[in-house]
């Protein structure tokens, strides 16, 4: 491991972790101040939101990172016709499908969720859907250069934006679950908006303004696309497994003799309380996958050295979720009390705490 490498991990940690407490007191307040319900019903939205921003992406994020690792290793210089045009592919798609869920939003309300009141949700979350696209694009063609700096102001500046607004708002005015839970969408926009004008500085010196006709470029365009499938269907696979639970889990418990409202506590608990906790050792291997993606994009097959160093961290990684999971079931009690004032998250907690080690080798 060389000294850039280490230097360039411990300033991600560093601002990884940082930002994770701080996202952790800001998630702490607003289970306080609003009760898990708001959360429950957010905890409906997002996993359909983020499957919906998957299938935008087309199973392109991985590429645009190698592309940018292979052609722009020093960081400088523009974007070549094909990354280009993956951008510009990602971006329309996103519109058409933000568009869609404008359109079904009400429908959705009705008939596919349990609770009707993430209807006036999923309408502010559709004008998201293509900022959100834009930044993860952008974030995977700067990973690929190695420019991490502009990753972590961004990641910051759109917590810092929502954080604020948020929380001004709900210590001015009281809101009933449905209007905390708008607010908080409302706060999720305002922070996209803000990531995208941190990173709008180190991204227009590498904007292309013409994008090349050449059908070499196109045949590499479409070659591209064809290898992303597999990548999509992965992504897609696992969103859709988020998206059912976020459905399937509130209606399983009204089934069961819930009301709605009790349902959505439930699963607000559960996003807002449980899910924090478990995930929140993924922050150390968060900065791993952004360095060592892009070196891996240079790496030559040829290189003997390639599956020693594959296999060493794949069983890094496992030996480091597995001693993660340990900690955080041991510690559930104390945690909960801490950061919640109670014990009902602890079961959750339990529950979900053994699949970390599947999460940190998905990273």
């Amino acid at each position: 491991m060389n000294h850039r490498f280490l230097r360039e991990y411990l300033l991600l940690l560093m601002g990884g972790v940082t930002l994770q407490i701080a996202a952790t007191i800001y998630r702490l307040i607003l289970a306080r101040q609003m009760g898990p319900e708001p959360l429950g019903l957010i905890g409906m939205v997002f996993p359909f939101y983020r499957f919906l921003c998957v299938l935008a992406t087309i199973g392109l994020l991985p590429t645009l990172t190698r592309l940018a690792a292979l052609r722009h290793p020093s960081g400088e210089g523009t974007l070549t016709s094909e990354e280009t045009i993956y951008h510009k592919t990602i971006f329309r798609c996103a519109l058409v499908l933000g568009l869609i869920l404008a359109a079904t939003a009400s429908w959705l309300g009705k008939n596919l969720f349990p609770d009707p009141r993430v209807a006036p949700l999923f309408l502010i979350s559709a004008p998201a859907l293509p900022l959100t696209t834009i930044i993860w694009s952008r974030r995977a063609s700067l990973q690929g250069m190695g420019v991490n700096w502009p990753l972590i102001t961004s990641e910051w500046g759109e917590q810092a934006a929502e954080a604020v607004l948020v929380l001004t708002m709900l210590f001015i005015c009281h809101y009933s679950p449905l209007g905390s839970a708008k607010l908080l969408m409302f706060g999720f926009l305002l922070g996209e908006i803000t990531s995208i004008g941190l990173l709008n500085p180190s991204w227009q010196s590498r904007v292309l303004n013409r994008i090349s006709g050449d059908p070499h470029t196109k045949s590499q365009v479409r070659r591209g696309l064809r290898a992303s499938l597999p990548i999509l269907l992965h992504q897609f696979l696992a969103s859709a497994s988020g998206m059912t639970e976020g459905w399937l889990i509130p209606r399983r418990l009204i089934i069961g003799g819930m009301t709605a409202a009790d349902a959505t506590s439930a699963v607000g608990e559960l996003w807002g309380m449980v899910m924090p906790v478990v995930f929140a050792p993924l922050m150390i291997v968060t900065p791993l996958s952004t360095l060592v993606l892009p070196r891996s994009a240079r790496w030559r097959r040829s290189d003997p050295n390639i599956r020693r160093r594959l296999l060493f961290m794949f069983i890094s990684i496992i030996i480091l979720g597995a001693f993660s999971a340990i900690l955080i079931t041991t510690l559930a009690p104390f945690l909960s009390i801490t950061l919640f004032g109670n014990l009902h998250p602890v079961a959750g907690i339990r529950l979900l705490a053994p699949i970390i080690p599947f999460a940190f080798v998905s990273i």
